[in-house]
């Protein structure tokens, strides 16, 4: 054997055994959980938390569909009012409000560098590619908006009346004597906790006076221990439950429970605090005296949003069964993912029993794997907000769950084209005379 080959047959053997050692050492790594296990989980974390921040933010959704606007109406079964909706307009995000034929009868500007002035952090959203997350209209014009890293309070000229300089997003739930609860992120710096992973993200429920300032805040990790569900927070293998994630919990609605759910959930009692909690797949509620978690369900659904209390005490859930590595841009789609198409459930916290759901189909498919919203109208229908197609429509689950009234958030004119991002449609019953028309100084 020539020494040229020698050398080569050395360098491959070396190789090889380098590999099989880094092999080895890996999967110790993995099984043991040795170092440095923890930092590539972590790591790994965040690189998924920057694909879900563009995945989220993906405003424009690639589409088949050939029609914009309101594209079915059927004028008898249709709750009437104005629907306030948040939206990609093809420039940015922003609010707009249409009659029930799809006419936008009037828009807000919410550029976050004019309406947060002087405010300086780094953040990976620039002024086009950031999203209104959560917003509410009140009768005479004036706006709630989510911005994340921001709320706000604008006229209908949308000039700002106050701004709340917290990390903020997604769920707005304004209250009688014009306070509001929205969802934010804990600002302090948390000492650690077992088997949880450094840094992570540490949500809280705010309590927001009409002028905006802070009268409350509920860290919802510190509910959850306190009420000894550790289960809602904890993963992993039943040997070592642990929750590595560095957003463990991704809390995306909060309600206040009822008396009519209170009786169905016997720890609960009125004036409690629904909330969501996507990354576990639960619900809970949190003691509005105590601070504790008293209750919690997981199932029947998947990566949920939006629970919602029927005046008997049921729940309406907005079920997004998420596909595993699904990503946007997306096609509308035609055909179910996984775990089938999205649903809007109609639960008996008590049973779990499922009382009535629509499910997306190949007749009208409607699958949304982040984001989602449904209301509970006036008549009885249920106004869907469907993200990841780019529109909203109406149910009516009394007329064998007739879509009603459809509005296709479409960017440009031409029979093909692509959809703007919808993150939430409202329906009032308000004629907008109060602001509608007036001109702005």
């Amino acid at each position: 054997m020539g020494r040229g080959l020698e050398r080569w047959v050395f360098l491959l053997s070396a190789a090889f055994l380098l590999f099989l050692a880094a092999f080895s050492y890996g999967y110790s790594v993995a099984k043991n959980r040795r170092f440095p296990h923890r930092l590539i989980v972590q790591a790994s974390d965040d690189l998924e938390a920057v694909v879900d921040l563009f995945r989220a933010n993906a405003h424009v959704i690639h589409s088949s569909r050939k029609q914009g606007g309101v594209t079915i109406h059927n004028t008898a079964l249709t709750q009437p009012g104005l629907t306030f909706l948040t939206a990609y307009d093809g420039e940015r995000f922003r609010p707009f409000l249409i009659d029930i034929e799809g006419r936008v009868v009037h828009r807000w500007t919410t550029i976050y560098s004019v309406v947060f002035q002087g405010k300086k952090e780094f953040s990976l959203l620039w002024d086009s590619r950031r999203f209104v997350h959560g917003a509410h209209l009140y009768p005479d014009g004036s706006i709630l908006v989510n911005l994340h890293l921001g709320l706000a309070k604008l006229d209908r000229c949308s000039r700002p009346i106050w701004v709340l300089r917290k990390d903020t997003h997604h769920s707005i739930l304004p209250l009688p004597d014009g306070s509001f609860w929205t969802l934010s992120v804990d600002s302090e710096r948390k000492p650690h906790r077992p088997h949880m992973a450094n840094g992570r993200r540490e949500e809280t429920l705010l309590h927001v006076s009409a002028d905006g300032r802070v009268l409350e805040e509920i860290n919802v990790i510190d509910a959850i221990l306190k009420g000894g569900y550790h289960n809602v927070l904890l993963q992993g293998d039943a040997s070592r439950p642990e929750n590595e994630l560095m957003d463990p919990l991704h809390l995306n609605d909060i309600e206040v429970v009822t008396n009519e759910l209170a009786q169905r959930v016997p720890k609960s009692k009125a004036g409690d605090l629904l909330i969501s909690l996507q990354r576990p797949g639960a619900l809970a509620i949190i003691g509005r005296d105590t601070r504790a978690v008293v209750w919690s369900l997981m199932g029947p659904f998947l990566r949920q949003h939006d629970p919602d209390i029927f005046d008997d005490g049921t729940l309406l859930v907005f079920d997004n069964r998420t596909e595993a590595f699904q990503r946007t841009p997306i096609h509308w789609l035609e055909e179910p993912q996984a775990w089938g198409y999205s649903r809007i459930l109609r639960i008996d916290p008590a049973t779990q029993q499922v009382l009535w759901s629509f499910e997306g189909s190949k007749a009208f498919p409607f699958y949304t794997s982040a984001q989602g919203k449904s209301q509970l109208l006036a008549n009885g229908d249920i106004l869907v907000t469907d993200p990841e197609g780019g529109r909203a429509f109406e149910i009516a689950p009394a007329h064998g769950n007739e879509v009603v009234w459809e509005y296709v958030n479409k960017l440009g004119t031409g029979d093909d084209g692509d959809l703007g991002r919808i993150t939430q449609a409202s329906r009032f019953d308000f004629d907008g005379s109060q602001f509608l028309n007036l001109p702005c100084p």
